[in-house]
């Protein structure tokens, strides 16, 4: 978007099942923000907007989330696509994770929240914060020729 373009100020409030943290602009309508943090406050502005959600980018962070890390454990984490979430605390990543599956069980499956707590489990973590990741994305582009 260029520079003119509206901003808005959100505050993401969880992370979706994409690398989008979820967030709703002031008439309520959903946008979803690559690189947000649940409890981020950020100025963003629109990328793509639809009849039912908004796609957006981070303009500013206003005010960090407690659940932001300072500095990913990668240098190419806003690059590569390979860890999505690489700005989020390990344990709040955990968390989110288990949350998806519960709102998947109660949304997709119609099941009842409390029946949906109970049958998810809390996420077990590697003892190797970075040992599980084994995928990569790569993309090519031809230049000059």
């Amino acid at each position: 978007m260029t520079s003119d373009a509206a901003t808005f100020e959100v505050s993401a409030e969880r992370l979706g099942y994409s690398p989008d943290a979820i967030a709703h602009l002031p008439g309520g309508k959903t946008v979803f923000v690559p690189g947000a943090v649940p409890g981020d406050k950020l100025r963003i502005a629109l990328d793509e907007e639809r009849d039912r959600f908004a796609r957006g980018h981070i303009v500013e962070v206003l005010e960090a989330s407690p659940h932001r890390v300072q500095k990913p454990h990668c240098p190419f984490a806003g690059i590569c696509g390979g860890c999505p979430w690489a700005a989020v605390e390990r344990s709040h990543q955990l968390e989110a994770k288990r949350e998806n599956v519960v709102s998947s069980l109660v949304r997709i499956g119609h099941m009842n929240e409390a029946r949906a707590e109970g049958l998810v489990a809390p996420c077990e973590a590697p003892s190797d914060a970075l040992g599980y990741r084994n995928k990569i994305e790569l993309a090519f582009a031809r230049q000059r020729g």
